[in-house]
């Protein structure tokens, strides 16, 4: 039987998050011929992806993190997508 993926709100600062942004760095680094300087990309702060301001998830196969993503809210109804790694 094929595993169901699920999802859960976390702390960007904690370390399940953390771990899945150094994947993220780590892949988007092998995909560039340059690399990817993290420093050199748009800053986000931490309090803007929890609530109320965004949100962070982690997505899970089992107890096993494989992805993750933000929303950042840039207005009421509106918001973006940021660090979304699979």
């Amino acid at each position: 039987m094929t595993e169901l993926a699920t999802f859960e709100v976390v702390d960007p600062a904690g370390p399940e998050a953390r771990w899945c942004l150094e994947r993220y760095f780590e892949e988007l680094g092998s995909r560039f011929e340059a690399g990817f300087d993290p420093a050199r990309s748009i800053v986000v702060d931490h309090s803007e992806l929890v609530p109320p301001r965004g949100v962070f998830l982690v997505m899970r196969t089992g107890t096993r993190a494989v992805g993750c993503g933000a929303v950042k809210k840039t207005s009421p109804e509106v918001g973006y997508v940021k660090r979304m790694w699979v």
